[in-house]
């Protein structure tokens, strides 16, 4: 099973990033477990207990920005592939 978290502060980002995932790994019969977070700092609290395999990680959020979370996150386990989303054309 394949352990997914997506982390966005933009609600209807983040419920349409959680669909498009659910499609793709049901569309394929893959075991995931997928949880949803609206801030980097939340993530980072279940990410200590529960790590993930895959992290679809905002780079713009208010309490702190996707890189700083990706740093964070890299002391923890250098195995979660990181996937960063944004909105901002300029960051792509």
């Amino acid at each position: 099973m394949v352990h997914v978290a997506i982390c966005d502060d933009d609600k209807e980002m983040l419920n349409s990033l959680e669909f498009v995932v659910r499609e793709t790994f049901e569309e394929h019969h893959f075991p995931y477990s997928l949880d949803t977070f609206c801030s980097g700092d939340a993530l980072l609290s279940h990410h200590q207990n529960n790590m993930y395999d895959i992290i679809f990680l905002d780079i713009l959020m208010p309490d702190r920005n996707g890189f700083d979370i990706a740093k964070e996150i890299r002391k923890l386990s250098d195995k979660t592939l990181l996937l960063f989303v944004t909105s901002q054309d300029d960051l792509v």
